[in-house]
Parts: structure tokens; sequence; C-alpha cells
């Protein structure tokens, strides 16, 4: 629930500020303070729209309209991995040619999922046309330039995957280097562990760790989610910005294409432009990611 409302809370801080004019925010610690504090205006908006009903009424529509979308994308990875020749072994490794079939379907995913993104970024703008205007107008007709951001959707399935791998190297490197007590025993150490019992047993009672060390796993495991995800909303936010500007505003940004509303969005408002809704983002990246950070941390493999 945290993740969907920080989604839609960045959706309307990429938005509002359309309304609101352009922020030339002035350096990253601006941009954050700004950021957050547009953030924390239009919770308190969706508050005062809905009030405890945004806690069900976002999470339902978002969850309830993404059911779909799963089930497709469940279908069509073994279609890339059967094209791309990826067996149980490179699954269970995670090799190359498994992480590349794996972008080629979230690629495809991500261009299937494109026009109910625009429409529902419409819908959380509260700019939303007949749907009669949404379906046939834009979805299958194509107009108001309604699939001229396709390639910012594109690009957010690769730089996903990239970000999804990093984050699972980043937490197991930081669990098995620097804490490897904590690390699960391994399936091959089990008849040795059947040998030495006795000395295995004097040695857990010996090296249990102490409460200190249990919190400074816990809170470096913490810096090391929330550093990972920043990152990866540091590379998503700008291509959602792009494609959310395009969405609300199809006859300005439209005509212009994804590289035409980047040169844009650089002009009007330089790098920072890019980073307006980064804050919720980075809550929505750091709710995903601790759904898997214990499976990732345990075995370097991208578990969502």
């Amino acid at each position: 629930m945290c993740g969907v409302m920080g989604k839609i809370v960045q959706d309307r801080s990429a938005l509002s500020v359309l309304v609101r004019g352009n922020a030339h925010w002035r350096g990253l610690a601006a941009a954050l303070v700004d950021d957050a504090v547009l953030a924390a205006q239009e919770t308190k908006q969706l508050w005062r729209e809905d009030g405890l009903l945004m806690l069900v009424k976002w999470p339902v529509l978002v969850v309830g309209t993404m059911v779909p979308f799963g089930i497709f994308g469940m279908a069509t990875q073994p279609l890339f991995d059967q094209a791309l020749g990826v067996g149980e072994e490179d699954i269970a490794e995670q090799t190359i040619r498994f992480h590349t079939s794996r972008v080629l379907n979230t690629t495809l995913l991500m261009l299937v999922v494109h026009p109910y993104n625009v429409l529902l970024a419409s819908y959380v703008a509260r700019n939303f046309p007949s749907w009669k205007v949404a379906l046939v107008d834009r979805v299958v007709k194509g107009k108001d330039h309604f699939y001229s951001s396709w390639l910012a959707s594109a690009a957010v399935g690769p730089v996903m995957c990239g970000f999804d791998f990093v984050r699972a190297k980043l937490l197991h490197w930081h669990k098995a280097a620097l804490f490897p007590d904590f690390m699960p025993p391994r399936a091959g150490d089990d008849e040795e562990d059947d040998i030495d019992s006795e000395e295995d047993d004097s040695e857990e009672e010996l090296g249990e760790p102490s409460t200190a060390r249990r919190v400074a796993y816990v809170a470096s495991t913490a810096l090391a989610l929330v550093t990972t995800c920043s990152l990866g909303a540091v590379l998503l936010t700008p291509l959602e910005t792009i494609t959310m500007r395009m969405a609300a505003q199809p006859h300005v940004y439209g005509p212009l294409g994804t590289l035409g509303t980047m040169a844009a969005i650089y002009r009007q408002e330089g790098v920072w432009g890019f980073l307006h809704g980064l804050v919720p983002s980075i809550i929505f990246q750091c709710s995903l990611g601790l759904l898997a950070v214990e499976s990732e941390a345990n075995t370097g493999h991208v578990a969502l």
C-alpha cells in the first residue's frame, strides 16, 4: 500500500508542477527539499479529496488493474526463454542469457502497459476524458499523440532490470562480506555438519551474534537498500517524468517526441526538471525492494 501511494503521489507531483509553474531548482539539496514539500502537499490534497478512502481506493485501483498485465508477463516470459534457449541451469544461476530474456520480456510488457500508464496519469491528474475519447480516440486511433512517449516507456524495462541486478548483487556482497555469520548454511555442508556436529554446536554457542551486531546488520542492510533504491529512482524518475509530461500536455510535448521533450524540459528547468517526484519514487522503490531484500541478500539473485 505504501508503494502504491508513493507512486500516485509521484505522478501527481510531476504533473502539478505544470500547473504551479516550473521550478528552477538549484542543486540536489534544494531539489529534494522542494520535492518533499510538494509530495507532502499532494498527499494532503489526496486526504482532502478522499480521506481514509484513499488508502483503499488507490491500492485497489492500481493493483487490481495491473493483474492482467502481470498474467501477460508471466505468459510471455517462457516464450522468450524458449527463443533464447534459457534452460533450468540458466534460471537457477541467473546467467546473462537469463537476464537478456528478462530484459526483452520487461520491455515488451512496458510497451503493452504504456496505454494504461497514460490513462492512469490522466485520471490521477483529474484530466481524464470520457471513456469513448480515452479508449476509442486515443488508445485505438492514437489521437492526441497518444503513443508518442512509447520510447520512454520502453526504456523503463532495461533500466528497471539493470537496477534490480545491481540491488541484488550489492545486498549479497554486503551480507556475505560484512556479516558472513548471518548467511544461511549451504546445502553442500550437510555431510561436514554431520561429521563435526559436536564441534559445530560448540562454535554456534560461542559465535551467537550479539544484539549490537544484529542491530548493526539491520541498520546497514536498510542503508544499502535505501542507497540502491535511491539510485534506481534517480534513473527511472526522468523517464517517468517525460511520460507524464507527454500524457498531461499531449499537444505541447507530443509533436516533439521523447527526445524533443527531454530537450524542452532541460531548456526550461535544467537537469533538476527531470527529478520531479523523486522523493515518492524512492519510497515506491524501497517498498518493492523490501519484499525481496532477504532473498537477494542470501543468494545475490534477483527475486522480483
